[in-house]
């Protein structure tokens, strides 16, 4: 927005004409002091330069004596660390040569406390610590080891500085094999920095002390210097000064570097010489001066008559000016390219006015109110539009509102008041609007957006936004601010809602997985930084599908709503209720100072089951399953609380539901520990990409032609063995981890299947698709992008996904699968049969393919189990779906099924599940 709104008039105030010029010009004075000041400036600026050059050269011989010190004292400080390094090797081959760390723990640390007194003599170290693989200390030998196995530095630090005996020592560290119940522990060293250490380090040109802020610990000599770095001070008949060496990694000590002060540069020959160059350049100017800086005096003259010309009237005067400006531009330099330049000013400020008063015409159509304010927040000036919006005000500021009001005036014109604009806000944007002032007052900002309050008289307040600028005057210094005020109340309760919507359950109001998430990050950067607990529950309905399908999915939707407002009675205000999904609910219950408070709050609202609910009249009695975990007692992160509550959760369902579980109980008693081993091993083999992924042809029922395969997922652990599938599935959707092992999964097949086409083999790949990967937001763009990139068609691309997580939640599911097959990729319910679709389900879904559990398969010898998969096939028929079988084990059963009707068949009669290599030998021995 410019600075130059249309709502402010230009300033009808004539120009004040100056008097006439008497005696010398005022330009021509102007310029013999111009000539003097310039003058005077070259003579301080030579000065100030000698006398820079002079300090600047001096600075830089010290600045390079200074580096050349601190690297002489850090390539001897390194060669001493080395030496020290090779004396412990050396001590600990000593020690593993006499054996002593193989003895018995009863003489083991006595012996080698005497051999260590023994070699005292030989040893520079005047203190020993050994700490075992866990870091604890288990021998100390010498007058520092009590107050440093006390305080053990860390295991990065080098130096360490001893509080009692005010002795800097260096660490130096390595290694000691502490015998086969030991392990290897670690050997601390401690040198001490002392006047003879200090010697090897200094010189006797630059002596060398260690010292801390407030203390001198030793010099390699006897002279005492300040602490302070950089400080001169005087020894005898010479000059010193200090300069700081620090150590790295250590702030407690440093290193002081006494050096010589270097001696100030005489300056007399250097100024004598600059004082006589300004002289003589003074002389120069004086004589170049003359009529020519007269007749340049009366041209620029003209140029300050012409503006006079143009700004005596209302109206410019354009032809006097003109007139004027003709005697400036008779030569053509410099002051004749400014009286063109004046004259095009002064014809576009002539347009710019005529076009200000048809803006500020224009502006009076506009709901948009043009406002300005002094630096107090007075109101200046307001745009006729300002009435409007001030009759929204309530009453109780009806007063100035209406004074303000009744001082508008006509379009074109503005309004002049002394009335606070605060007045007219919200008591709680008051003091924003004040900020917005103080900001632009400091030069802080040059454009500020807001939005703000009116305090209005319906029971809703009218909501504007404000954009202000700087409001300057012809010095450029800001006296206020002006600004555009647009009625937004519409627009902000739109946006509210829709923010409410984003972060909120459509159904039942509770926060979605969004807002859980992020209000549970929150709670548990809280309980870290404050020792809290922070409970979180995952709990869902018993048999709620039971409900759904009894009474219907209305009835069952009120349900979720009388639960959730019944469990949300019984909260604290802190607390948030979540749906998950479904019958899923999250429940958060931060800043508890012990555990025992969240099991109290869970016994709470598990008492909720022990009365019926009230839907339509009529009493339910409903039960429900929860799980609880505890941070940071079970885990350090949301996810893994998540995926622990879950468990959890499964577990109180196992025990006959209706009932909670908390996570801890089940390590107690020992619940999972051989699963949270695998888990551990699980999670390993993900983020190093071992699970294989091993493929099983797809063959044509009628031909025996191979139409497709399907990818499994196969892990081989090297302490575990194989592991089934049907083991580390479920706990990979635990870990949360189901979105990389189906991207490994899905990488590795549209790979070998992109080498299968360039051999010409374009074969059909089905992956299976588990509920948390299908409900991912980005999984079909994801899809999409790895099918183009592998340059396999989405239609050569089957999803399998099971009954149960195609019904899970029907209408988020079908969203997605309607997103799936508009991409063209295929769809497949696989284990067809075991769930509990209906056949209007299965006939509204965007489904390809069924796959018959092998389960019926392997019954279809029996006259009940041959019933069902030809009810099955017909079924499939009768919707137009195609119909695959798998565990096929033997041509018999491939027989009946080809003859039944089964479009393609699946199992060990083939081929087993095998890898990639394996699969290629198969696939070009059946192609033979």
């Amino acid at each position: 927005m410019s600075n130059e709104a249309p709502a402010v008039l230009p300033s009808n105030k004539p120009a004040v004409p100056r008097p006439a010029a008497f005696g010398v010009p005022p330009l021509a004075r102007a310029l013999t002091r111009r000539v003097i000041v310039l003058l005077l400036a070259l003579v301080m600026l030579m000065l100030a330069s000698t006398t820079l050059f002079s300090f600047w050269q001096g600075n830089q011989e010290q600045r390079a004596e200074d580096l050349s010190a601190r690297q002489m004292v850090l390539t001897r400080l390194a060669l001493l660390r080395e030496s020290w390094q090779r004396e412990a090797e050396n001590i600990i081959t000593s020690i593993d040569l006499q054996r002593i760390t193989s003895q018995p723990q009863s003489t083991r640390w006595e012996s080698l406390r005497a051999w260590l007194v023994a070699m005292d003599e030989n040893i520079s170290f005047d203190t020993v610590l050994i700490t075992d693989p866990a870091g604890r200390v288990i021998f100390v030998h010498g007058h520092e080891g009590e107050e440093m196995s006390s305080r053990l530095p860390a295991k990065q630090s080098n130096w360490y500085l001893s509080q009692q005996f005010w002795e800097l020592h260096a660490i130096i560290r390595t290694s000691l094999w502490l015998g086969a119940d030991g392990g290897r522990g670690e050997v601390i060293f401690l040198q001490p920095i002392q006047h003879s250490t200090l010697q090897l380090i200094g010189s006797e040109k630059n002596p060398i002390y260690a010292a801390t802020a407030t203390r001198l610990l030793a010099g390699s000599d006897e002279i005492i210097l300040p602490l302070q770095p950089g400080t001169k001070f005087t020894v005898g008949n010479n000059n010193w000064r200090a300069i700081e060496v620090p150590i790295e990694g250590f702030d407690q000590a440093r290193f002081l570097l006494r050096l010589p002060a270097n001696q100030p540069v005489w300056l007399i020959p250097l100024l004598t010489g600059a004082l006589g160059l300004v002289l003589a350049l003074a002389l120069g100017i004086h004589l170049l001066l003359g009529r020519w800086a007269s007749e340049l005096v009366q041209r620029i003259q003209t140029l300050s008559q012409a503006a006079h010309a143009f700004g005596d009237d209302h109206h410019p005067n354009l032809p006097g000016a003109r007139a004027l400006l003709s005697k400036a531009k008779e030569k053509d330099d410099e002051v004749g390219a400014l009286a063109d330049t004046l004259e095009s000013l002064m014809d576009a400020v002539f347009i710019r006015e005529e076009e200000n008063r048809a803006y500020i015409d224009t502006l009076n159509l506009l709901e948009e109110v043009v406002i300005e304010l002094d630096l107090s927040g007075n109101i200046r000036r307001a745009s006729s539009a300002w009435r409007r919006l001030s009759d929204l005000v309530d009453e109780t500021v009806s007063t100035p509102a209406s004074t303000l009001a009744s001082k508008s005036l006509k379009p074109a014109d503005s309004i002049a008041s002394t009335i606070k604009f605060h007045y007219f806000l919200h008591p709680d944007d008051a003091n924003q609007m004040q900020t917005v002032l103080e900001g632009i007052a400091s030069h802080e900002k040059e454009q500020i957006t807001l939005r703000a309050r009116l305090r209005g008289k319906a029971a809703t307040d009218t909501w504007v936004e404000c954009h202000f600028v700087p409001l300057r005057d012809v010095s450029g210094q800001v006296i206020g601010i002006r600004g555009v005020l647009r009625d937004v109340t519409q627009t902000y309760l739109q946006e509210k809602q829709i923010t409410h919507m984003a972060l909120h359950d459509a159904l039942t109001g509770l926060p979605n997985r969004v807002l859980l998430e992020d209000r549970a990050k929150m709670a548990i950067r809280i309980a870290r930084r404050s020792t809290h607990k922070v409970g979180l529950c995952f709990f869902d309905l018993d048999h709620f599908k039971q409900i759904n399908d009894t009474l219907g999915h209305k009835a069952g939707d009120r349900l979720l709503v009388v639960l959730s407002e019944a469990v949300r009675d019984r909260l604290r205000d802190g607390d948030t209720l979540a749906r998950w999904g479904g019958d899923e609910f999250v429940l958060l219950i931060p800043d508890m100072k012990t555990s025992q408070d969240v099991r109290e709050v869970v016994a709470k609202i598990a008492d909720i089951t022990r009365q019926p609910l009230t839907i339509d009249d009529a009493e339910f009695s409903v039960t429900f399953s929860m799980g609880v975990t505890i941070y940071p007692d079970d885990a350090d992160n949301l996810d893994a609380l998540l995926s622990q509550a879950d468990r959890a959760m499964f577990y109180a369902k196992a025990q006959g539901r209706n009932t909670y579980q908390f996570f801890a109980d089940m390590s107690q008693k020992g619940l999972g520990k051989k699963d949270l081993y695998i888990q551990h091993r699980l999670a390993s083999a993900i983020k190093n990409n071992e699970i294989q992924a091993w493929f099983q042809p797809l063959v044509d029922s009628k031909t025996g032609h191979t139409l497709g395969l399907e990818a499994l997922a196969r892990w081989h652990d090297a302490e575990l063995g194989w592991v089934s599938p049907a083991s580390f599935i479920p706990m990979v959707e635990n870990l949360g981890l189901i979105r990389e092992l189906g991207e490994q999964v899905l990488t590795a097949t549209l790979s070998a299947g992109r080498d299968w086409k360039a051999r010409g083999f374009d074969l059909g790949l089905a992956v299976n698709v588990s509920k948390r990967q299908l409900f991912m937001p980005d999984f079909t763009e994801k899809l999409i992008k790895d099918s183009q990139f592998f340059g396999i068609a989405p239609q050569r691309i089957t999803l399998e996904i099971t009954e149960s997580v195609a019904l899970m939640d029907v209408e988020f599911a079908m969203e997605r699968l309607n997103e799936l097959n508009r991409a063209g990729f295929r769809i497949a319910i696989d284990d067809f049969g075991t769930g509990y679709s209906s056949l209007s389900q299965l006939h509204d879904m965007p489904v390809h393919e069924i796959k018959i559990d092998i389960s019926f398969i392997r019954r279809i010898h029996t006259p009940q189990g041959l019933r069902v998969v030809q009810a099955i096939i017909q079924m499939a028929s009768a919707i137009r779906l195609e119909c695959v079988a798998e565990g096929v084990e033997d041509a018999v059963t491939a027989e009946m099924l080809a003859q039944l009707g089964v479009n393609t068949l699946q199992g060990f009669h083939f081929a087993k599940p095998m890898p990639q290599a394996d699969f290629d030998a198969w696939l070009m021995e059946h192609a033979a």
